[in-house]
C-alpha cells in the first residue's frame, strides 16, 4: 500500500473514535411520568401511564380506558476546555490558558421528551392493556465551524423513540405481573473535521485541513420490558423492571466534503460518496424500588437503576458501499470503549396537604460508565445529581394536571490519557434544566368492563 493510501486508512481508522453519548451508554430513559420527574423515584409505585417504562406491572393500578399526554424541555448548558494534542499547533491557532487549554465552549442544547400513551382494562378488572409512544432522547448540539473542537464536532444530533405495548396482570390484591414489547427507531447525524495530523505523520496535502466528514444512521428494533408489583401490606409497595438489552445496526450515508486544500485527485463521487453500518449495544437496565405511606398524607420512596453497560467494550464500523473505502478497509473499524457498569438512585417524599392536591420532592445520582481514556468532548459524560420539584392536581375524580421541574448538576471531569484520533482531553462541567408538564384524563370504561 503506497503512503497515500496509507494515510487515507490511517485518517479513516478515526472517523469511528467519535460516537455520541447515547450510542455507547444505550438508550437511558429515567424521565418519564409525574412521579419520576417530582419524586426521583417511580418503580416502587409508578401511577400513571409512564409505567409502560418504569414498570409495566402498575399499570394494572388504572382503572378503565386512560389517556395520558406530557411534554418535557431540556436545557443543557455545558462547559468544557479542550487541551492542545500532538500537532494541533499547526492547525489551531486559538490561544492557550496558564492551565495549558483552549478557551472555554459553552454550547448550549435544547431537547424535548414528549410522552402519549392510553391504557384500557381488558374484559376484566384485573387486566389491563396499553400503548404508549415516547420520544425521551432527541438532543442537539452546534459547537460551531471554527470552534477549537472542530476536529472532534462540529454538530450533531440523535433521536430515540420508543413505541410500546405492554400487557398487565393483577391476579391477587397483593401482586401485579406486567409485560411490553417495544420497537426502538433511533436517528443519529454528526458532522466534524477530519484532523490531518495522524501517528505524527502530516496527510494535509491529501486531505487538506478542512475536509469535513458527515455521518447519518438509523435503524428499527425491538426490545422488551418486565415489570413486578407487590404489595405486602397496604401502606407499603415494592416494585422490579427490567428493560432488555438491545441491538442497534446504524445505516447510512458517510460523506467526505473534500476542503479547498484538499488533493483534487480524490473530489469524485468515488471516494466522497459512500455508505456505513455502525453496531452497537444498548444495556440491559435493571431496577428495584419501594414506597411507604408513612401516614394518610406523607408518602416516602425509592428506586436503584443498574446499568450493565460493561458488554460494550468496542464499537463496529463497516463500510458497507462505496468504490474506494471497502478496498481500502474490508475489516472495518473497530473502536473501543471500554464501559463499566453503572447506576442510578434516587429518593424523594409525596406530601398529600388537600384531598386533591400532591406536593413532591427529590433527588437523584447517577454514576457515568466512560472511563477517562475513552471519554469524548463531543459526547462528555459525567457524575451527576438532580433535586425536584414538583406538584399534581386532580381537577375532578377523572382528570389530573402535573407541573414539575428538575435541576441537574454535572460534576467536573478533567481527562489526560485519552485513546481517541485526535486526543480529546479535557476538563468539563455542566448543568440542565428539566421542565415537565403532564395531563392525565379517564375517559371511558375498560373495554368489556362496567
Amino acid at each position: 500500500m503506497g503512503r497515500t493510501h496509507l494515510g487515507l486508512l490511517l485518517v479513516l481508522l478515526g472517523l469511528t473514535a467519535h460516537p455520541d453519548r447515547c450510542w455507547a451508554q444505550g438508550f437511558i430513559i429515567p424521565e418519564l411520568g409525574a412521579r419520576k420527574n417530582g419524586m426521583g423515584t417511580a418503580i416502587g409505585r409508578p401511577d400513571d401511564l409512564s409505567a409502560i417504562y418504569h414498570n409495566p406491572a402498575a399499570l394494572a393500578l388504572l382503572p378503565g380506558t386512560q389517556i395520558g399526554v406530557s411534554f418535557g424541555l431540556v436545557h443543557l448548558t455545558t462547559d468544557i476546555r479542550l487541551a492542545p494534542w500532538a500537532g494541533s499547533e499547526k492547525y489551531l491557532t486559538d490561544p492557550v490558558d496558564s492551565e495549558g487549554y483552549f478557551p472555554r465552549q459553552s454550547p448550549s442544547v435544547i431537547a424535548p421528551m414528549p410522552f402519549i400513551g392510553a391504557s384500557t382494562n381488558l374484559f376484566s378488572s384485573k387486566v389491563v392493556g396499553a400503548i404508549g409512544i415516547y420520544v425521551p432522547n432527541a438532543a442537539g448540539a452546534s459547537f460551531g465551524d471554527d470552534a477549537p473542537s472542530r476536529y472532534h464536532i462540529t454538530d450533531a444530533y440523535v433521536v430515540s423513540a420508543f413505541f410500546t405495548g405492554a400487557v398487565a396482570y393483577r391476579p391477587w390484591p397483593c401482586l401485579a405481573l406486567g409485560f411490553g414489547v417495544s420497537a426502538v427507531y433511533v436517528r443519529i447525524n454528526r458532522r466534524f473535521r477530519l484532523f490531518p495530523v495522524i501517528n505524527g505523520s502530516d496527510f494535509s496535502g491529501v486531505i487538506g485541513s478542512n475536509t469535513e466528514l458527515e455521518i447519518e444512521g438509523q435503524d428499527l428494533q425491538p426490545a422488551f420490558h418486565l415489570g413486578v408489583q407487590v404489595w405486602p401490606h397496604r401502606t407499603l409497595s415494592f416494585g422490579f423492571m427490567a428493560l432488555s438489552r438491545y441491538d442497534v445496526s446504524l445505516e447510512g450515508p458517510l460523506t467526505l466534503k473534500l476542503g479547498e486544500d484538499a488533493s483534487p485527485m480524490f473530489n469524485k463521487p468515488e471516494f466522497t460518496d459512500n455508505e456505513h453500518r455502525t453496531e452497537i449495544s444498548a444495556p440491559w437496565i435493571i431496577g428495584f424500588g419501594a414506597n411507604w405511606d408513612v401516614t394518610p398524607w406523607l408518602e416516602v420512596g425509592a428506586e436503584f437503576r443498574l446499568y450493565l453497560n460493561d458488554i460494550v467494550d468496542e464499537q463496529r464500523t463497516t463500510i458497507t458501499k462505496g468504490e474506494i473505502l471497502p478496498d481500502l478497509l474490508p475489516d472495518g473499524f473497530i473502536t473501543p470503549k471500554n464501559l463499566h457498569d453503572s447506576w442510578h438512585t434516587g429518593a424523594g417524599i409525596n406530601v398529600r396537604p388537600m384531598a386533591r392536591l400532591e406536593l413532591m420532592t427529590g433527588m437523584h445520582y447517577e454514576i457515568s460508565a466512560s472511563p477517562d481514556n475513552t471519554v469524548e468532548v463531543s459526547a462528555p459524560s459525567f457524575d451527576l445529581a438532580a433535586a425536584h420539584i414538583g406538584a399534581r392536581y386532580r381537577i375532578t375524580d377523572r382528570l389530573g394536571v402535573s407541573l414539575h421541574y428538575a435541576h441537574y448538576w454535572y460534576f467536573e471531569r478533567s481527562t489526560s490519557e485519552s485513546l481517541t484520533s485526535p486526543p480529546t482531553n479535557f476538563i468539563g462541567s455542566g448543568a440542565s434544566n428539566v421542565v415537565a408538564v403532564t395531563l392525565e384524563a379517564q375517559v371511558a370504561p375498560g373495554i368489556g368492563v362496567n
